[in-house]
């Protein structure tokens, strides 16, 4: 009799507790009448004098299994998040190697510059025909001009400090008078600057031809302008080239002028 009242309790033990995991907040005693079930089945076992469940159970077979709960879930939860993973890890993969594409693609047009081509390459002036005592002369008046400039600029800054204007009741014509005053200074101010550069370059050229022509590698008459003589260090194949450009040039000019002479017939 005391057998069948245990195993009456242990039912309804077990179905409290299914009752208790459906009901919200419930999951909280589970773990309490887990106890209390395990506690109830070894008192009848003892009452009963019957082997308890877990030794009539073979080792290794239904460990970790409760009532209420299913059986190798942290398993499949497991199984289910590396499966998740790898198909992240995949994806990542596919769209990185894409964008590794597009970047090599566009990288292809994409010219990048050697340090030849940082290099900035003068370009060669002709300077025959260009007589230095015009230079000269040319540089001469450029300096005067931008030592004119400078003087009128300090004369006038002075003469604008010494004898303001008169201040005007109307804001506009105060402001417009200031603007022009300082826009003539600046301009005068910069035509010293222009030609003083000017007069600068003028005089490095008459420079550079004068000691050309005392070396003999430039010809100052005006019949020479447009051609061009080889460089001391030039090679024989330059040297050759640049002979046949000017015969070319010099059979164009004579063709032009037998052209204009037969159009005047």
């Amino acid at each position: 009799m005391g057998t069948f009242r245990a195993l009456v309790g242990f039912l309804a033990l077990i179905g409290a507790k299914r009752v208790l995991s459906f009901v919200p907040g419930g999951q909280l005693n589970v773990a309490r009448f887990s106890r209390s079930i395990d506690g109830l089945s070894w008192a009848t076992t003892r009452c009963s004098g019957a082997r308890p469940l877990a030794a009539s159970v073979p080792n290794g077979v239904g460990e970790g299994k409760r009532v209420g709960f299913a059986s190798g879930s942290e398993d499949e939860e497991e199984e289910e998040e590396e499966g998740a993973d790898g198909e992240t890890k995949a994806k990542l993969q596919t769209v990185n190697a894409r964008l590794l594409a597009q970047i090599e693609e566009q990288g292809k047009g994409i010219v990048i510059p050697t340090e030849e081509s940082k290099k900035i390459k003068r370009k060669e002036e002709d300077l025959n025909g260009v007589n230095p005592f015009y230079a000269i002369l040319g540089a001469g008046g450029a300096a005067a001009m931008s030592f004119g400039s400078w003087k009128a600029t300090l004369w006038l800054a002075q003469a604008y400090y010494s004898k303001p204007a008169e201040e005007s009741d109307i804001l506009a014509v105060a402001r417009m008078t200031s603007f022009i005053k300082q826009a003539v200074v600046g301009l005068f101010a910069l035509g010293a600057g222009i030609f003083g550069v000017t007069a600068l370059g003028m005089g490095v050229m008459a420079a550079i031809v004068a000691v050309g022509v005392a070396k003999g590698e430039l010809d100052p008459s005006p019949e020479a302008s447009g051609s061009k003589k080889a460089a001391p260090g030039a090679s024989e194949e330059e040297k050759e080239l640049l002979m046949l450009q000017q015969a070319d040039e010099s059979l164009r000019k004579a063709q032009e002028e037998i052209e204009r002479n037969v159009g005047k017939l």
